[in-house]
């Protein structure tokens, strides 16, 4: 794994939709696993007074796969929309990348 970037991709998933929207990115977790190109984690975030839910997915990349920020989110556009064509509403995913800073 590249342990130095990781990306964070966080949409807003109405209450009806969040239990599908957690299964299509943790079957975007798996397809991305199997292809060597990253591994995610998930994290939920409930929004008091507000209709929906943050989800954050929490990307690392596998040594092989592109760093550059564009490269990356690119190569793994195809898979992403191939997860998510099931849920039954858009999301829109904002990318932020930040980099590990050893000591």
């Amino acid at each position: 794994m590249n342990q130095n970037i990781q990306y964070f991709v966080y949409y807003r998933v109405e209450p009806a939709h969040v239990e599908q929207a957690i299964a299509c990115a943790r079957g975007l977790f798996s397809t991305l696993a199997s292809k060597q190109i990253a591994t995610g984690q998930l994290y939920q975030r409930t929004e008091t007074g507000k209709p929906y839910y943050t989800l954050m997915e929490v990307l690392s990349p596998a040594a092989s796969a592109h760093t550059e920020a564009e490269d990356f989110l690119r190569q793994i556009q195809p898979d992403v929309e191939l997860a998510f064509a099931e849920l039954p509403v858009t999301v829109e995913r904002h990318s932020e990348v930040f980099k590990y800073l050893p000591e």
